[in-house]
Formats: structure tokens, sequence, C-alpha cells
């Protein structure tokens, strides 16, 4: 309530949320409401973790099999990297869940990846599915969690501002990675140059360029574009922009024993919280009248 700013009454509705879930997913009450924390710690306000963040963050973790606490922590920093607003909490989840079923990664190495070289894609020019698409890339070339964000990072600081050396190779390649607005080209567009330009060359020469272009760590990235292809980069945008995969896989890996031992659990665990809020008063009112008999007997014997 502190963190969230909440009034009484929005705490009530936050506590009611928690215990509620807590019987109705895989996750207990207790890390339900410390997903709560972590998002208003993230600066959601507790109007939007009631109307969808707290369930957005839920779908995320059972989808990748991750901390609750943690898909939280992972939907604010993506929330905060790309300046988004708390209604976008379940299009990060959707994106994130999608980039994971498509890609040998999990979402807890794009959420790494996101930390790692976010900020530079945001300074770039690039949006959260710009970004994932290039992650996307990386991922299917085997280059997952924080070495991606590396690479990718690594490219874009060498595209946006080369050396004498990469400019001219550049320019005798053809190639231009600036947009008319100044801002980087995205993934598809520069798979797109690199093809074009490199159409002619040996793999061996292909790989000495966007070694020169990129140099050592962000090689990585363009050759993992230009292996991807433009084809099968617009498909992973438009897979992106598809809503409500991160509650129907979700739904997908709950289905099954150890799913209902972790909804029994959390249920459980709600029964209990239901049952000690009841009995709480009774057993306070009994606890201060044991300390004031105690109390009186003290004073006999003094």
């Amino acid at each position: 309530g502190a963190v969230a700013g909440a009034t009484e009454k929005q705490m009530d509705r936050l506590r009611r949320q928690a215990i509620k879930l807590g019987g109705d997913t895989v996750f207990s009450a207790t890390e339900a409401a410390q997903a709560q924390t972590e998002l208003a710690k993230g600066g959601l306000n507790a109007s939007q973790i009631l109307s969808g963040a707290l369930k957005s963050s839920l779908d995320l973790a059972a989808a990748g099999e991750m901390d609750l606490a943690a898909a939280a922590e992972t939907t604010v920093n993506a929330m905060q990297l790309f300046e988004l607003q708390g209604k976008s909490t379940g299009k990060i989840a959707d994106m994130l869940a999608t980039a994971a079923n498509r890609t040998t990664a999990d979402v807890e190495d794009f959420a790494m990846s996101l930390k790692m070289g976010g900020s530079v894609a945001k300074q770039a020019g690039y949006d959260l599915n710009d970004t994932v698409v290039v992650l996307e890339a990386l991922a299917e070339a085997g280059i997952k969690n924080s070495d991606a964000g590396t690479s990718m990072k690594a490219a874009m600081i060498q595209l946006l501002n080369p050396t004498a050396k990469q400019s001219k190779l550049a320019k005798e390649l053809g190639v231009n990675w600036i947009t008319q607005n100044g801002e980087l080209k995205n993934g598809i567009q520069i798979s797109k140059e690199l093809q074009r330009a490199t159409a002619d060359m040996t793999k061996a020469e292909r790989t000495k360029a966007f070694a020169v272009l990129a140099g050592t760590d962000g090689f990585r990235t363009l050759s993992s574009l230009y292996d991807a292809g433009v084809g099968k980069l617009r498909k992973y945008a438009r897979a992106n922009r598809e809503q409500g995969t991160a509650a129907e896989v979700a739904a997908k890996k709950t289905d099954n024993l150890a799913g209902d031992t972790e909804q029994l659990s959390g249920a459980w665990e709600t029964f209990q919280i239901t049952i000690g809020t009841k009995v709480t008063p009774i057993l306070r009112d009994l606890t201060q009248a044991a300390t004031d008999a105690v109390t009186e007997v003290t004073k006999i014997f003094n």
C-alpha cells in the first residue's frame, strides 16, 4: 500500500485480488502480492495493477515458467525502457511469450537481453517489437540471454557511430543504415541491406565484411539478421503483435498434474488466509486478555 500509494479501499481490492488469484491460479496469494509490489515499485498505480497488469504478469510467469515477481519485474523493465503505459502490460506479456514460443530462448533469456541492450535499442529509435525481432534472430542462431543483448548493443553502436574504416566499407557496399528520420533502420531493413550488398560474396568474404561493419561482438547480430532473412523477420514481427498468446501458452503449460498440484497449494494458502483473517480478532482479544491477567498476577506478588 505504501509503495502503490493506494487508498484503504484500493488496498482492500488489491488484497482480495491477490487472495482470489492465489486460489484460482498456480500461484499463491503471497506470490501474487509480491508481484503487485514489484509492479507498484515500477510506477504502476493500484488501478493499473487491478485492471490487468497483475493478470498479465501471471500469464507471463506461467508461460515462461518463471518466478512471478521476476515476471512482474520483466514487465516493468520493458515498460520503462520503451516508455509504455500501464495498459501495455498485456502486449508485453504476449510479445515475450510469443518470442519464447517461436525460438529456443525462454522468457528469462529475452528479459536479460532487454536489460543488456534495450536502452541502446530505444535510443536508436526501436520500439519493443523492433527490438524483440532482432533478439529472436539472435536466439535462432543460438545466441541468447546477456550475450544477445550485448551483441545487439555493440552492433547498433557501431552502425550509428562507425569508424572511418567502417564508413569506408559501408560506402563501398552501398549500404545505408539510417532512415530519413535519422534513426537506425530496423532489423528487417538491415537484413535487406545486407543481403543485397553481399549477395555475390563467399561466406568467408561476408563474414569478414560483417566483422568490419559491426566489430567482433556486433558481427553476430549482423550475421543473425542476414541468416534469418527478410521473410522470417517479418513473420516474427507479425506474430509478436498477436494478442492472447501469453494466456494461451500459460493455460497449456499448467494443464497437467504439476499445475493442478500448484493450484491446490495456492487454494490451501488462500483458505488459510481467509480463515486466519476471521479468527485473528478473536485471537487478539484472547492474547490481550491473557496479557492483562499476567499483569494483574504480577502486581499481587509485587
